[in-house]
């Protein structure tokens, strides 16, 4: 699998790019159908892993989507 994201990034799910994998979210969606609750998961994407372009302000982009995040939910 040496060219794994790269495979990945040529795939489309509704006409949108995948970019990324988001491996460890999938427990927590299968932990909470099983105890049947609703469940999101919000994610600030930090770096680009194809390109090697990552984030130079992390920290506020996080801060950003807490905040985004408790607006809406509100």
């Amino acid at each position: 699998l040496p060219d794994f994201l790269r495979d990945v990034s040529k795939t489309k799910f509704e006409g949108e790019i995948i970019t990324n994998i988001e491996m460890e979210t999938a427990a927590y969606y299968a932990f909470s159908a099983s105890l049947g609750h609703e469940m999101i998961s919000l994610n600030a994407i930090l770096a680009n892993r194809l390109t090697h372009e990552f984030s130079k302000n992390p920290e506020s982009q996080i801060k950003q989507l807490i905040e985004l995040t408790l607006d809406l939910i509100a």
